[in-house]
């Protein structure tokens, strides 16, 4: 969303709407041109340009307490972890990727969007493990730290879908470049 200034600015008059969708979204169904799906690069009926891929990073309110002292990440099992619905094994995923099986890394408070998991960590609920390139100002800023330097490849990329219908669509092959 903060880019997307730069891209508005140089198309006076173009509108652009923003709908976020943890269950696949259907383009004969809903009012879309184009949406940004991150997983399998397979949409029947659609054309998908991929984007790029994600590391997930584990962050924390600066505020919360003993999250500064946080030596290995094994030791972050002890804090609560805060997770994304669509994304309901990360944090295992990440656990496994420090070389430890921890069960506990499926419990916790569980949140539709990253935007929320943010903020939930933000409020000092826990910890969440987030695509750094979506908390960048909350990092910059202070609001949130790493506790750990232990980064998670995520599995799949981000891909511009369109429906087929929308091939050589003037403004969507102009948004593709800007992407």
């Amino acid at each position: 969303i903060p880019r997307l200034s730069v891209f508005q600015l140089s198309r006076p008059g173009v509108i652009i709407s923003c709908f976020i969708r943890p269950a696949p979204f259907d383009f004969d169904a809903d009012p879309l041109d184009a949406a940004i799906h991150y997983g399998e690069p397979v949409w029947p009926g659609a054309i998908t340009v991929p984007l790029f891929g994600e590391t997930l990073v584990p962050v924390a309110s600066p505020d919360f307490p003993g999250i500064r002292n946080v030596p290995t990440p094994a030791d972050l099992i002890r804090f609560p972890l805060l997770h994304e619905i669509t994304r309901p094994s990360a944090w295992w995923e990440w656990f496994i990727g420090v070389g430890l099986e921890e069960r506990e890394a499926l419990q916790g408070a569980r949140f539709d969007q990253f935007s929320l998991v943010s903020a939930a960590a933000q409020a000092g609920l826990g910890v969440g493990l987030i695509p750094s390139f979506l908390v960048e100002e909350e990092l910059a800023s202070g609001r949130l730290i790493i506790p750990v330097d232990h980064k998670s490849i995520g599995l799949h990329k981000y891909h511009l879908v369109y429906p087929d219908r929308n091939i050589g669509m003037q403004l969507l092959e102009e948004f593709k470049d800007w992407l």
